[in-house]
């Protein structure tokens, strides 16, 4: 299978850069998802490496192959689109294998290639209807069955399931995570939607402003993301963040903030050196805050919970600390004392420290 190089790729509109040197390494048989919210440069991208769009500058490489001037149909890809884009006059069998008998294969062939691939969909038994007779998800596995059939080296999502309902869409999500695992092949897939980029990817592109913000695998972003966009984007519900001051008390190091104090880091005490007496910002997971006052030693905080939002398994909690919200999420099978001030601990380890004008984690 391919292995797929993108070098300082970009694309301007005018003098608006929307893509701005791009450097991207995608493993054979790799997953890759790009995320970010909308106007980041992910779908752009994405029609760069497709060919739909023209880059302004760049190289990219499929395998061997230097593609960024070739078009679409002989770049040895195929992509599913956010709107499915199938014809409504034709059946499933035959939307699907349009591309194949434009390039006039055999029938034979054709007719093993849909068998296979609906099969694997579990849409055989759609096989004779049209497009208007299918529910938006069944329509969904059609437009994805088209890609497959072509047997393309390299195959491209475009936002796949931003159509659907929420329920559809969970459905449709574990669906495409089975898929990827019968087919080999290089897959990139853009969405918005950082669960489907945490459940789905090999490796995640998080973008921003037309940057790569952090990429590498789903947990190395979660646990250690690079900067104060990736904490904020990656994980549900999102990252809190308090401003904090490198202050110390009774000879020892602390962060100071509005009405709390929290612990520095065992591990962060070296790289926090330059940052004496300087506002940073500490984050913390709602995961990471438990309620009650813990061990004894272990550091807490004294929450004003405002409401108590019921999820299922879990509760989503919406408190006060020093003017600041914070968000906890606890087990929905815990009793809370009600609305008010309780305590809540956490582990000093589970801090995430950023510097206020790079925003880069602190390290």
């Amino acid at each position: 299978m391919p292995h797929i190089r993108i070098r300082d790729l970009q694309k301007h509109f005018g003098d608006v850069a929307v893509i701005a040197g791009l450097d991207l390494d995608l493993a054979d048989k790799e997953f890759t998802v790009l995320v970010g919210p909308s106007g980041c440069g992910k779908s752009t991208t994405l029609r760069m490496i497709a060919g739909l769009e023209e880059a302004s500058r760049g190289e990219i490489w499929i395998g061997e192959r230097e593609v960024s001037r070739l078009e679409p149909k002989d770049r040895d890809i195929a992509m599913v689109f956010q709107d499915y884009a199938l014809y409504p006059h034709m059946d499933v069998a035959r939307n699907m294998s349009f591309a194949l008998r434009l390039a006039r294969y055999p029938k034979a062939e054709i007719d093993a290639r849909i068998r296979r691939v609906a099969d694997m969909l579990s849409i055989g038994h759609l096989l004779d209807r049209k497009p208007a007779a299918l529910s938006g998800g069944q329509r969904q596995r059609v437009a994805m069955g088209r890609a497959l059939v072509r047997d393309a080296g390299v195959f491209l999502f475009d936002e796949p399931l931003s159509n659907l309902d929420a329920k559809l869409r969970n459905q449709m999500r574990a669906e495409l995570a089975l898929m990827r695992k019968r087919v080999e092949k290089n897959m990139i897939y853009v969405t918005h939607d950082q669960i489907e980029a945490m459940t789905l990817a090999d490796r995640i592109v998080v973008m921003h402003a037309g940057k790569v913000q952090q990429q590498g695998r789903p947990e190395d972003l979660y646990r250690a993301p690079a900067n104060l966009f990736v904490a904020g984007f990656i994980g549900a519900p999102p990252m809190n963040f308090l401003p904090v001051r490198l202050d110390s008390r009774d000879g020892r190091p602390v962060l100071l903030g509005r009405d709390y104090t929290l612990p520095v880091p065992p591990a962060r005490m070296a790289a926090l050196a330059p940052y004496a007496r300087r506002d940073i910002i500490a984050g913390i997971r709602p995961s990471a805050l438990r309620q009650g006052r813990g061990p004894e030693g272990a550091p807490a905080l004294t929450l004003h919970i405002e409401l108590a939002e019921y999820v299922g398994a879990q509760s989503v909690l919406v408190t006060r600390c020093g003017g600041e919200r914070v968000i906890v999420e606890v087990n929905s099978e815990q009793r809370l004392a009600g609305e008010g001030e309780q305590p809540f601990w956490f582990d000093p380890d589970s801090l995430h420290l950023f510097d206020p004008e790079t925003e880069a984690a602190i390290r």
